[in-house]
C-alpha cells in the first residue's frame, strides 16, 4: 500500500486533534509551573515535605503511564462501537479538570499532614486521569494519521497547542492570583479548567475513530495472542532505540521543569521583582516561540526531523549555562526567549521522531504497540520532572532557603542558580551522549522502514 492511497483526512479534522491536546496543555502549564511552589510556598509544608510528596507523585507517575498504556492497547466492551481510544479519552476529561481545580485547593488550616495528603491524592488522581487522556491521543497519532504530509503538519499545530496552552495557563494564572490569598490559587485554576474543558470537548471529532480503524484494530486482534501487560512492557523495553529516545527527552525535560520552576524563584529572589513580573518572562518565553515556528518549518524541511531534534536539544541542554555572566534582567529574559525559540524546534519534531521508533517496532514485532511505547515513555520522561523536583528540593534545603520568605540568603540565591544553570545542564549532557550512542533511526533506515510498513497491515 503506497502512501497515496492511504485515508485523507481533511483539515478541519487535523485542528480538532490538535484542540484535543490544547487543555491538557493549559492545565499541565499550571500544575509543571505552580504545583510544587505554590505547596512549597503557601501552605503549611516545608521544604522537604513539598519535595518528598510531589517525588512520591511523579514516582506514581511513572509507574502509572506504561500499565495505563497496556492497559489501553486491549480492546474493551466499548471499542466494537467506538473504537480502542475515543471512549477513555471522552470519560476521562470532566474528572481532569476536576482534580486541576483541587489541587490548587487544599482547605485553610489544614496541618502539614494533612497538607501532604491531600497534594498527594489530587495530584496523583489529576495525573491518573491526564495520562489517560494523553497516552490514547499521543498512541492514536500514528495509527490514524499514516501520511507523512499530515504528520508534518500535525507537528506544525502541535507547536501551537503546546505554546498557547501552556502560555494560558502559565501567564493567565500570576495575573488574577492574589498572593496575600491563597484561596486565590483555587479561584483562578477553577476558571482556567473550565476553559481547558471546552478546547476538549472541541477536539472530539479529531479523536473519533472511524469505522475502517476500528475494523483494522479488531482484524489484527484476533491474529494475535493477548496480552500480558508486563510481558508487553518488557518486551518494548529491548528496543535501544527507545531508550536512546527517553534519555535525550528526559535530558531536555530536565532542562525545561527547572527553568520553569526556577523561573519563580529568579524572578523574586535573584532579580527582588515581584509575583505578577513572571509574565514577562512567559511572554518572552512564548515570543520565541511562536517567531521559530517559521524557522523551524524550513529548517525541518531542509535537514529532516532527526538532525533538527538532534541540534535542537544540544543547544536547550547548553543554554542556561549564560546565566553566570551575571544578574542582568535582560539576560533572564533572554535566555527564557531563547529557550521558547529551541523547544518550538524540538516540539515539532518529538513526535516526528516518536512515530518513527513506533514505525520501526511495527516492523520488527508485526505488532501494534503504540500504546506500550509511549507509556513507557511518559514513563521515563518523569525522570525529568524527578531529578529537577530533587535538586530544587534538596538545593534548598542545603543552602538554607526559608519558605514563604520575602528574601533569601546570598547562599541560597546561590542555589537557586545552581539548580537551574549547572546541575540540569551536567546531566542533560550526559542524556544527549546517550541518545547518540543508541539511536539508531537514521533519515536512511527510515525510508527503508516506511517502505515496509506500507506493505504491512497492521
Amino acid at each position: 500500500m503506497s502512501e497515496e492511497t492511504l485515508k485523507k483526512h481533511s483539515f478541519g479534522i487535523l485542528l480538532s486533534y490538535v484542540l484535543s491536546s490544547f487543555g491538557t496543555n493549559i492545565l499541565i502549564g499550571i500544575v509543571s509551573s505552580y504545583g510544587f511552589y505554590f505547596y512549597e510556598n503557601f501552605t503549611s509544608l516545608t521544604s522537604i515535605l513539598a519535595t518528598v510528596a510531589y517525588v512520591i507523585f511523579i514516582i506514581w507517575d511513572g509507574i502509572n503511564d506504561p500499565l495505563l498504556g497496556v492497559f489501553f492497547d486491549r480492546p474493551s466492551k466499548f471499542t466494537r462501537k467506538w473504537g480502542r481510544r475515543f471512549p477513555w479519552i471522552v470519560l476521562f476529561i470532566i474528572p481532569l479538570c476536576v482534580f486541576s481545580w483541587l489541587s490548587f485547593s487544599p482547605p485553610v488550616g489544614m496541618t502539614p499532614g494533612l497538607v501532604f495528603m491531600w497534594m498527594l491524592f489530587f495530584l496523583i488522581g489529576y495525573e491518573f486521569f491526564y495520562t489517560g487522556i494523553t497516552v490514547n491521543i499521543g498512541a492514536l497519532f500514528p495509527y490514524k494519521f499514516r501520511r507523512q504530509k499530515e504528520r508534518q503538519t500535525l507537528g506544525f499545530l502541535g507547536i501551537f497547542s503546546v505554546i498557547i496552552g501552556m502560555a494560558v495557563g502559565q501567564m493567565v494564572l500570576p495575573a488574577l492570583v492574589d498572593i496575600e490569598d491563597p484561596t486565590s490559587f483555587g479561584k483562578v485554576v477553577l476558571l482556567l479548567s473550565g476553559v481547558a474543558l471546552l478546547f476538549m470537548i472541541l477536539g472530539i471529532p479529531g479523536i473519533r475513530e472511524s469505522k475502517e480503524i476500528i475494523d483494522m484494530y479488531l482484524e489484527g486482534e484476533e491474529k494475535s495472542e493477548k496480552k500480558n501487560v508486563f510481558k508487553t512492557i518488557l518486551s518494548v523495553m529491548n528496543d535501544r532505540n527507545l531508550w536512546g529516545y527517553t534519555a535525550i527527552v528526559a535530558a531536555t525535560g530536565i532542562i525545561q521543569f527547572s527553568a520553569t520552576m526556577s523561573m519563580l524563584y529568579i524572578v523574586q529572589y535573584v532579580l527582588g521583582k515581584d509575583f505578577s513580573f513572571m509574565m514577562y518572562f512567559i511572554m518572552a518565553l512564548v515570543a520565541g516561540q511562536i517567531l521559530a515556528i517559521p524557522t523551524s518549518m524550513i529548517i525541518l524541511k531542509k535537514i529532516g526531523h532527526y538532525n533538527l531534534f538532534k541540534y535542537s536539544s544540544l543547544a536547550l541542554i547548553l543554554l542556561p549555562l549564560l546565566i553566570f555572566i551575571g544578574d542582568i534582567l535582560y539576560l533572564y529574559i533572554a535566555i527564557y526567549f531563547l529557550a521558547g525559540f529551541i523547544v518550538s524546534h524540538i516540539v515539532i519534531s518529538t513526535p516526528l521522531n516518536q512515530a518513527d521508533m513506533i514505525d520501526a517496532d511495527v516492523v520488527r514485532s508485526g505488532k501494534r504497540r503504540e500504546g506500550a511505547y509511549v507509556g513507557f515513555v511518559m514513563l521515563l520522561n518523569r525522570l525529568g520532572p524527578l531529578i529537577a523536583t530533587l535538586i530544587i528540593g534538596i538545593t534548598h534545603s542545603l543552602t538554607g532557603y526559608v519558605e514563604g520568605a520575602p528574601t533569601q540568603s546570598p547562599e541560597a540565591i546561590l542555589g537557586i542558580k545552581l539548580h537551574f544553570g549547572l546541575f540540569p545542564v551536567i546531566i542533560g549532557i550526559i542524556g544527549y551522549f546517550l541518545f547518540n550512542h543508541l539511536w539508531k533511526l537514521r533519515p536512511e533506515t527510515m525510508e527503508d522502514i516506511r517502505n515496509k510498513l506500507a506493505e504491512m497491515k497492521v
